[in-house]
């Protein structure tokens, strides 16, 4: 039973090795450094195993992912690779999306009201929260 998940960001440093194990999935095991948390500056090994369930999701160096770290209840830890971190990427995204509605539905009426949406939503976050 897991007592407790712990989620960080992580950078891949190292390719410790490619394999297959005794059933026949593939796995990797990879060197991470922890970007942020608590473990900020600690680097864990960590393996990722592609069975039927989780197909291909070979790491390279420098990718950005994000660890996530269980605590059993008998205090013992353990750290998986839950996915990549696209935060950055989604953002450009998102942002290339409003620049394209507000260029194509608003002009400029659309970019006023989005700046008072803004302002409104300051307001209420600064003076009333």
């Amino acid at each position: 039973m897991v007592q407790a998940e712990t989620y960080f960001h992580g950078t891949v440093m190292t390719i410790v090795r490619n394999g297959v194990n005794d059933v026949g999935d593939s796995f990797q095991d990879v060197r991470v450094h922890i970007d942020s948390g608590d473990l900020e500056g600690v680097e864990k090994e960590i393996r990722i195993v592609e069975s039927d369930e989780q197909k291909s999701r070979t790491l390279g160096l420098s990718d950005k992912v994000i660890v996530v770290q269980s605590t059993e209840l008998d205090g013992k830890a353990s750290f998986v690779i839950a996915d990549f971190y696209r935060f950055p990427k989604v953002m450009i995204v998102l942002g290339i999306f409003f620049v394209i509605i507000l260029w194509i539905v608003g002009r400029r009426r659309g970019l006023l009201s989005l700046l008072a949406l803004g302002w409104s939503i300051a307001v209420l976050m600064l003076f009333i929260v």
